[in-house]
């Protein structure tokens, strides 16, 4: 029990959490004033969370435990999927899979609007307009998904504009890069395991 703290002694040099990738809280100079003593009680615990003994390995085989044993993963914007796929769960991207984001019949007929527009306007200028919008990665690998979310799949903001676009006739000039990317992706690798990226 006393070994932790016995090797949290104050170093200063350790700025940097290795493990998360993270500043670390510094230690807070002796209070002063009045002022600075009511905050030091919350500084002294943000320091001493941040450097007790061992945390660095402790911290290590919490994440692989949750990771590896559980299959959850440590961070909160990533979902850790099978055969070490991952995916970004931040910006709405899993919430999107599972169909919470929708877009009404005006949204729709805005982004189509805006579309057709952009296509007049550069047809202007002798320049033809080709839209391509891009799938989520867990659109197009989601066998890779954990089945929680596979079996919540919902309907998504890509397939609810390329659906309105096809359905509306008002801006035909598009590519289904989605379609594109199911069909090709077995003869090749197209997003990155550990990205968003493709």
């Amino acid at each position: 029990l006393l070994l932790p703290l016995l090797f949290s002694l104050p170093n200063r040099n350790v700025t940097v959490s290795a493990v998360e990738k993270r500043t670390l809280a510094e230690l807070p100079d002796f209070p002063r004033s009045p002022a600075a003593l009511r905050n030091f009680p919350n500084q002294f615990a943000a320091w001493y969370e941040d450097h007790f003994g061992f945390r660095g390995p402790i911290v290590r085989a919490h994440n692989y435990a949750l990771l590896k044993i559980f299959g959850i993963s440590p961070i909160e914007g990533v979902v850790a999927g099978s055969d070490g796929w991952y995916f970004f769960n931040a910006d709405g991207a899993v919430a999107d899979y599972l169909g919470h984001v929708r877009y009404n019949r005006k949204q729709l007929e805005r982004i189509a609007c805006t579309l057709q527009n952009r296509s007049e306007w550069l047809h202007s200028l002798g320049i033809r307009y080709l839209y391509l919008p891009v799938p989520n990665k867990e659109a197009v690998y989601e066998e890779h998904l954990p089945l929680i979310l596979r079996k919540n799949k919902g309907y998504d903001s890509y397939s609810q504009i390329v659906d309105h676009l096809r359905a509306g006739g008002r801006f035909t000039d598009f590519i289904d890069t989605k379609e594109l990317l199911v069909s090709k992706k077995n003869e090749a690798q197209l997003y990155f395991r550990t990205d968003s990226h493709w």
